[in-house]
């Protein structure tokens, strides 16, 4: 539907988007934020190269999950994953309804900003998130008639009369005065607005208003009190709601309870509650859908509902006024869990379809699992939902999965009791998957002898102790604890866990040299997969039958990993994808056919950045490290190093390192954002045809180390680096290269750097809100002058705001922590330490333009932090004039 009277702010917010990091629009409840964000996001989308995305908030309760649910709403099974995916390529995140978590979405907010540089987030909440640099826009009422008056053109009557017609009922010109009046009562808030339209179909817009009228002497309550905006709100949906017929009353009420979006099947078992069958509960699902109480949710493949917080809000007002809100609750866990005991068979089978619906009732499995812990006296209910998660967790949610089964097994800790053993079994794959290998192995190993007073944990706790056991590096054990989960999960009927388990012995079979056994067993299981129609069983059979091929011969088996890679996106198999394009990026390498591998490693990081793959990125890493090996580029080693410094992630992936062939690295491992960056730029510019980075050893051999030299000449810097000599803006950065130059394998402290002498005690904060926006306005009209000049050619002009910005930027990031928020000052070692980096990090990024060859050896040569230090792989003589 058109967005009526906000064209000025969506054109205001989508100027303020693209020079500012976060915009929040604030507001009053039904005044249109979520509306207004959408409209932003359908006119700026096309500008971000990774689209827009919007997180729903509403589907969160406690503080606690904030940042999982942000997580999982973009697609990445965890915070970490998702904080810990850097791209170049922008994107709009869209963060709606923070106001009742506003504290935990601030920090995520601020966390995902400070590690990510790429995106742009548009938030909506009733009051401030309080983060640095947020740019609010303030949402206010449509515009009213004047009293006396029945303007058509104020937009609070546009809106009226639209929605009114799109309800079929267009607005007789007699009865336009009445309108205007109505528009006033309400306030002009938009979400009124439209409840009171929808209302036309069944009442003249005389009648509304006198309701609405009625509903004022009536709803004047303490819980009321406040801005009479939102007061006009709770009248409308009040009087709303009184219009409706008793059931579609009574399931609204019910319809509160739910934690996030809810289907037809949980429509009619809360619906069965209050007495209507399935027949009456969707009657009365679709009368509320058309008295706007209800909305269609539309993020879903499949048709599901949700309430807007507002009136969420109000349901569990009347249901605790009725004092049963408990019992109601209660009784949504009770639906809740009858629906999981259903599911739990079909999730430890791999079937699609059950994993579909699995995904459609987590959020209120996650709230029902909360109520449980708050209120039942035994962990039969609460068990048997972690042992439900067990599906979900390999594909998101994964730390809040982890802290729910953590308290849920602290609660309950009998592992003899019903289902505890299966969900002890999920909270072992949790902890893997989030890192805490030699936890998941324990915590598995410990419930063992008790496995058997369930169907599917024998099989999924040694599951887990399987993929543990390789990560620590035992691949004998791995192998055995493989052999038993197949057969126990023949055993009791788990056939598709069963041929996974064999495809993964297969693998470790491979890494200990036996072929013949591993190709036996994996083309057993594809067979079988064939056999019983599971189409994920059969793209991962013949995804690793195609990898071990590649180990029996490269060149024959790139033809079935692209087949194999086919079949993946045929079925929408994202690990199975990854695993497949790791594999023609290694085999296409091992050919010479670089181009083509980098093509499919570029492909590979894009997949897993855009799903979170982080878990793979250690295989990514490495296979890039050696492409960039075979080309002679000097990343190879950090790229290495960092990889080996990443956790193993499973058989498949250690299948993989196993076949890499590199010599011993030296180089330092980076962080993994910084890995992933450099990685898929050294691909970027050898896909363009930039030559790569020159080895040192190349380059030192090229020509004599006299050949290096660094020269300050006053207003600029001289620099000859692997034949070729450049001129470098002088700068501090610069200043802080030349003497970590100067003195090759020695820490400098940063205050050493900074030219201080004695360090000084904690002074406080630094900056208050008010001088730190100044400071940032100065820096960016400083750039602006500094871009100006330039372009002018003025170089004189573009130097005097150059030395500015620098002295502005060095008293700013000392002022400021890690996150951006103002810090409490740590005295002068923490402030050289802050100012430093970022200077020296600075310079070497004005470096690349002039000199890139230059700028790659300085990136892996010098390491920042309290300590700086120039160590290249190399050693290179630096002559200073």
């Amino acid at each position: 539907m058109e967005l009526i009277g906000r064209q000025r702010e969506v054109a205001e917010v989508a100027t303020r988007l693209r020079d500012r990091r976060l915009v929040t629009v604030i507001g009053p409840a039904g005044i249109g934020k979520t509306s207004l964000a959408l409209s932003v996001t359908r006119e700026v989308a096309a500008d971000y190269e990774l689209g827009a995305h919007v997180v729903d908030l509403t589907r969160v309760d406690s503080a606690r999950d904030v940042a999982g649910a942000i997580a999982a709403q973009l697609g990445f099974g965890t915070f970490d994953a998702l904080i810990n995916s850097p791209s170049e390529q922008p994107a709009l995140v869209v963060v709606d309804n923070c106001e009742h978590v506003t504290a935990a979405a601030g920090d995520a907010i601020d966390a995902l900003l400070a590690s990510c540089e790429a995106p742009r987030v548009l938030a909506t909440s009733r009051s401030p998130l309080d983060l640095p640099g947020e740019s609010l826009v303030v949402l206010g009422p449509l515009g009213v008639p004047l009293p006396g008056t029945s303007d058509t053109n104020s937009d609070s009557v546009r809106l009226f009369l639209d929605r009114a017609l799109d309800a079929g009922m267009p607005i007789a010109d007699d009865q336009l005065d009445v309108v205007a009046r109505l528009c006033r009562q309400l306030d002009g808030v938009p979400l009124a607005l439209e409840v009171a339209a929808a209302r036309t179909r069944t009442m003249q817009p005389a009648e509304i208003l006198d309701h609405l009228r009625v509903g004022l002497d009536v709803l004047i309550r303490p819980r009321f009190r406040g801005h009479s905006r939102h007061r006009g709100l709770s009248d409308t949906v009040d009087w709303s709601y009184r219009l409706l017929p008793a059931d579609a009353a009574a399931l609204f009420d019910r319809l509160g309870v739910f934690a996030g979006p809810f289907s037809v099947d949980l429509t009619a078992a809360v619906g069965a509650d209050v007495g209507l069958d399935r027949v009456a509960a969707d009657r009365a699902l679709h009368l509320l859908v058309d008295s706007s109480l209800v909305v269609v949710d539309r993020m879903a493949a499949t048709t599901r509902f949700r309430l807007f917080e507002s009136m969420r809000m109000f349901a569990l007002h009347r249901l605790t006024e009725q004092g049963v809100l408990d019992q109601a609750r209660g009784r949504l866990a009770d639906h809740v869990v009858a629906a999981a005991a259903q599911e739990v068979a079909g999730v430890r089978r791999w079937d699609m379809a059950a994993l579909g619906r699995l995904f459609t009732l987590y959020d209120n499995a996650a709230a029902s699992l909360r109520w449980c812990l708050a209120n039942d006296s035994d962990g039969g209910r609460g068990l048997l939902l972690c042992a439900l998660f067990w599906g979900v967790v390999h594909q998101g949610h994964t730390d809040e999965i982890a802290g729910l089964c953590e308290d849920t097994l602290a609660r309950w800790p009998d592992p003899a009791a019903p289902f505890a053993v299966d969900a002890i079994a999920t909270a072992a794959t949790a902890r893997f998957l989030i890192g805490d290998v030699r936890g998941a192995f324990e915590m598995a190993k410990a419930v063992l002898d008790v496995a058997e007073t369930s169907a599917t944990a024998p099989v999924t706790l040694r599951r887990a102790m399987a993929y543990a056991a390789r990560a620590l590096g035992d691949v004998p054990a791995a192998m055995s604890w493989f052999a038993e989960a197949a057969d126990r999960a023949r055993g009791c009927g788990l056939i598709t866990l069963a041929l996974e388990a064999d495809v993964n012995r297969a693998q470790l079979l491979a890494e200990a040299g036996d072929l013949t056994t591993a190709f036996e067993l994996a083309r057993a299981a594809h067979g079988e997969s064939c056999a019983i129609g599971s189409p994920l069983n059969e793209v991962w059979a013949q995804s690793i039958l195609a990898q071990l091929e590649l180990r029996q011969e490269v060149g024959a088996g790139l033809d079935g990993v692209s087949l194999a890679l086919e079949a993946a996106r045929r079925i929408n198999y994202p690990a199975a994808v990854a695993v497949n394009l790791r594999a023609l990026g290694w085999g296409l390498t091992r050919v010479g056919r670089y181009q083509a591998a980098a093509e499919k490693l570029t492909e590979l990081f894009d997949h897993l950045l855009a799903r979170g793959g982080v878990a793979e990125l250690r295989g990514a890493l490495l296979t890039t490290a050696e492409l960039l090996h075979a080309l002679g580029n000097e990343f190879w080693d950090r790229l290495a190093a960092t990889a080996f410094s990443l956790p193993l992630a499973g058989p498949t992936n250690c299948a993989m390192d196993s076949m890499a062939q590199l010599p011993p690295h030296r180089g330092l491992p980076m962080n993994r954002r910084d890995a992933v960056a450099t990685a898929r730029r050294e691909l970027r510019l050898y896909l363009a045809g930039t030559p790569t980075a020159v080895p040192a050893q190349t380059a030192a051999a090229a020509g004599p180390a006299a050949a290096a030299r660094l020269v300050d000449r006053g207003q600029f810097w001289e620099v000859t680096f692997a034949g070729r000599t450049a001129h470098l803006r002088a700068s501090k950065g610069m200043t802080d290269i030349g003497l970590l130059l100067s003195d090759p394998g020695r820490e400098i402290h940063c205050l050493q750097l900074m030219g201080a002498v004695v360090e000084e005690p904690s002074t406080g904060e630094v900056l208050d809100q008010r001088a730190r926006s100044t400071y940032e306005q100065r820096i960016r009209d400083l750039q602006e002058d500094i871009d100006a000049a330039e372009a002018d050619h003025d170089y004189s002009r573009a130097d005097r705001s150059r030395l500015e910005m620098d002295a502005l930027v060095d008293h700013l990031t000392a002022a400021l922590g890690l996150s951006g928020r103002a810090r409490r000052s740590g005295g002068s070692a923490e402030r050289a330490r802050s100012a430093v980096t970022q200077r020296i990090r600075s310079a070497i990024r004005g470096v690349d333009d002039a000199h890139a060859e230059f700028a790659r050896h300085l990136e892996t040569a010098i390491t920042t932090g309290t300590y700086c230090m120039y160590r290249p792989e190399n050693p290179v003589h630096w002559k200073r004039s």
